[in-house]
């Protein structure tokens, strides 16, 4: 396991007591050189009531693990959203595998980059696409 990788397993696990614990059941599965993927399987708590994946929780995914992989190069510099875009294109339903992908495209003095694609795992259909600009700050999260 990369040391990036396991950074961000630790910063995850620790930072999951709060409203980040929606995500407990998505599954990091590498994170290296601003990138990020994690997999989970679309359960009933992710779902609205038509039966399909919630947008309110792939947008928790774009921030989160965007969020995550922005890490791999900050390190634990505090950042935080300032805008962002989410394109719905299909939905998933309970018992399909989605993967989540984010790269950083650019970290500037002030601002980052990201565009995360979550796709359908056994299809490799597009589901979501979103992007999502950052500000960081010169301070330190423990």
């Amino acid at each position: 396991m990369s040391s990036s990788l396991q950074r961000v397993l630790n910063f995850a696990q620790k930072y999951r007591n709060g409203f980040d614990r929606v995500i407990d059941k998505v599954k990091i599965v590498a994170a290296d050189n601003g990138a990020c993927v994690a997999e989970f399987t679309v359960q009933e708590e992710h779902v609205n009531p038509m039966g399909t994946l919630h947008g309110a929780f792939s947008v928790m995914l774009i921030d989160n693990i965007s969020g995550y992989g922005l890490r791999t190069i900050l390190g634990n510099n505090v950042h935080f959203s300032v805008a962002m875009n989410i394109t719905y294109i299909k939905s998933a339903k309970i018992g399909e595998e989605v993967v989540v992908d984010s790269q950083t495209l650019k970290v500037g003095k002030t601002l980052a980059y990201m565009l995360v694609t979550l796709k359908n795992k056994r299809t490799g259909e597009l589901l979501v696409t979103g992007s999502h600009t950052k500000f960081i700050l010169d301070e330190q999260i423990d």
